[in-house]
C-alpha cells in the first residue's frame, strides 16, 4: 500500500523515529514500531509523530 509508506518514510525523515510497513505482517494500511525503549523514549517518539502529523492537515 502506498499510502503505508509514504506514511513511513514521512515519520522516518521528518521526526526521526523509525517505523515500518505493517503490509509484510499481514497487517496493510498500518505501520509497526518497537517499544524496546525507555517509556520516555516512548513518549517522545509519539509527541514527535504527533506534531509532524499534525503540520499535514
Amino acid at each position: 500500500m502506498e499510502y503505508e509508506i509514504d506514511l513511513e518514510a514521512i515519520v522516518r525523515f521528518n521526526v526521526d523515529v523509525v517505523t515500518i510497513p505493517g503490509a509484510p505482517f499481514g497487517m496493510p494500511g498500518y505501520i509497526r514500531m518497537s517499544f524496546a525503549t525507555s517509556q520516555q523514549n516512548i513518549r517522545t517518539a509519539f509527541e514527535r509523530i504527533k506534531e509532524s502529523l499534525g503540520r499535514l492537515i
